[in-house]
């Protein structure tokens, strides 16, 4: 073997993927029938966000595993790797998780922030940033906000941005003070501090807090240097030593020989994968139990936004959102409620994707919509699911809609780099197609309406569909595949205004859901091509 050649691992007969939610724990039993990996069993488990309870509640998700596989994975030191003989433990287990950095950006001096555009939300998410000129003219002071920000946001990671500009110099004693006196009043110190700008200033920063050393050696904070266009890849480096560490990670990542990768890069990487073999535009849309996510995947790149429920609920004036992720499981509620959710989860997937839209163009449509998170899989019946993705996405027409149910996107998007194959075949088998969403949209709510033709079993009459009703076409009501929409002369169902479409249902889970919106869509998306849209097609299986 030649000296740099890398020799590959066998390729797992069994695996289990876990991934670490804010909330809660899911894993996944990954076995090989009939040549390919499929999903065997999955098993999920709530806990309380502290280390030692993630391991407890990974400890419960492995016990049922167990079983609903009536297969013993847990030896008396944890997972027995590799399988044995008589089928004991798995040889592979894969770990995702690792939330993004939380990161509070303090500026100075009039410094350009622009840069911080270009940060990955898969690794830090920005808190509002301040500066520190205008936080000295406040009421608190610089210590006092700078204190007020760490008791509220509770950060990861402090980053100061200054410039060349002459206020940096002035501002750097007044900044330099503050870091010190917050370092010894705040429990705990400062978090890590990263400070990014030009040499210059780098210096002058670090001197200033220097000449507080007289105060004892653990006065002054540590300060990791970095130029601006380096912080992004400053901020990987953090969160991989953070996740590294972290126990999950050192008791079930199988050796940490290859080194974390964000969860919602994962992701990313199954949805640009889908991409690729469907030949079009993938989204993805994580609701999970403390935020809402969007993924935008071609085969040449993938776009991602992440907002907190803390940063979506405000603009509602309400906590109904958080409360309802914060349930284990969907109680049982009437259908006004479950309606009332709908709204809300569609609102908020709203604000998540539209920062990804680009207002004023046309792009080619998605071949596919992914959902996925406690929000969706949990939370909602499918059919409202369906709808609720589609007209946070502000979609037009029919679109196809999949669930990944058991968390299998991240784990799969891990698996890709190191056996293609099983990650090829979770990918496959992670997604529950539950069918095509057709939204309406129509600028008037008087007379809009989209008349459904086709022979039902039951023989009953062609029905309409009006403004904010939902229709739920499924093939076993219906004597033939082939339905005819109609719409009224307003209403646009991907084909243009009042002009008609034909759908074919397949056999997915939920069919087609049909409803009409009277809010203006966000964004043009290119039209449906032809007079007809076949559901097998557009829910075709990657191969």
């Amino acid at each position: 073997m030649a000296p740099d050649a890398v020799e590959q691992s066998p390729p797992p007969s069994s695996l289990v993927v876990l991934e670490l939610g804010t909330r809660s724990v899911s894993a996944v039993l990954c076995g090989v029938v009939a040549g390919h990996y499929r999903l065997v069993s999955s098993a999920e488990a709530w806990h309380r966000s502290s280390d030692a309870d993630v391991l407890d509640a990974v400890g419960r998700a492995f016990r049922g595993l167990e079983a609903a596989s009536e297969r013993r994975l847990l030896g008396t030191h944890g997972v027995v790797v590799p399988m044995t003989r008589d089928g004991v433990g798995c040889d592979l287990t894969i770990v995702s998780g690792g939330s993004p950095l939380r990161a509070l950006v303090l500026s100075f001096g009039k410094a350009a922030t622009s840069f911080l555009d270009g940060i990955d939300p898969a690794v830090a998410d920005l808190l509002p940033l301040f500066a520190v000129e205008d936080a000295i003219e406040e009421r608190l002071g610089l210590t006092g906000e700078i204190l007020s920000s760490l008791r509220e946001h509770r950060p990861d990671a402090l980053i100061l941005v200054g410039s060349e500009e002459a206020g940096s110099f002035q501002s750097t004693p007044a900044l330099a003070g503050a870091l010190t006196t917050v370092h010894a009043c705040h429990p705990g110190g400062l978090p890590t501090v990263l400070l990014a700008g030009p040499a210059a200033v780098r210096e002058r920063l670090v001197a200033d807090l220097r000449q507080r050393v007289r105060r004892g050696p653990d006065s002054v904070p540590p300060v990791q240097q970095t130029e601006p266009s380096d912080l992004s890849d400053h901020l990987k480096r953090l969160w991989q030593e953070k996740w590294a560490s972290h126990p999950a990670w050192r008791a079930f990542a199988g050796g940490g020989d290859s080194p974390p990768i964000p969860r919602l890069t994962s992701i990313g990487r199954t949805c640009q994968e889908l991409s690729r073999t469907r030949e079009s535009p993938v989204w993805a849309i994580e609701v999970g139990d403390s935020d809402v996510v969007a993924w935008r995947a071609t085969p040449e790149r993938v776009d991602l936004v992440r907002r907190s429920i803390g940063q979506l609920a405000p603009q509602r004036n309400d906590g109904e959102l958080d409360e309802w992720l914060s349930r284990p499981w969907l109680a049982e509620v009437d259908r006004a409620s479950i309606e009332r959710q709908r709204d809300l989860t569609s609102r908020a997937i709203g604000e998540v994707a539209g920062e990804l839209r680009g207002l004023g163009r046309t792009e080619p449509r998605p071949g596919l919509v992914v959902g996925r998170g406690v929000g969706l899989v949990h939370r909602l019946p499918a059919a409202d699911a369906v709808i609720a993705i589609c007209l946070g996405i502000g979609l037009t027409g029919p679109t196809p809609v999949a669930l990944d149910r058991h968390g299998l996107l991240a784990g799969a998007g891990l698996l890709l780099e190191r056996h293609r194959d099983a990650g090829v075949d979770l990918i496959r088998d992670a997604l529950d197609e539950l069918g095509v969403a057709i939204i309406g949209r129509s600028v008037e709510s008087d007379g809009a309406r989209v008349q459904i033709e086709g022979t039902s079993k039951d023989g009953k009459a062609p029905s309409d569909v009006r403004v904010g009703e939902v229709s739920v076409l499924s093939s076993l009501e219906w004597t033939n595949s082939e339905i005819a929409l109609n719409p009224s002369r307003t209403v646009d169902v991907g084909y243009g205004e009042g002009r008609h479409g034909q759908i074919s249902l397949g056999e997915s889970e939920v069919g087609a859901v049909l409803t009409i919106s009277t809010e203006r869509a966000p964004r043009r998306w290119a039209r449906v091509q032809g007079g007809a849209t076949g559901l097998a097609a557009l829910l075709r299986r990657s191969t």
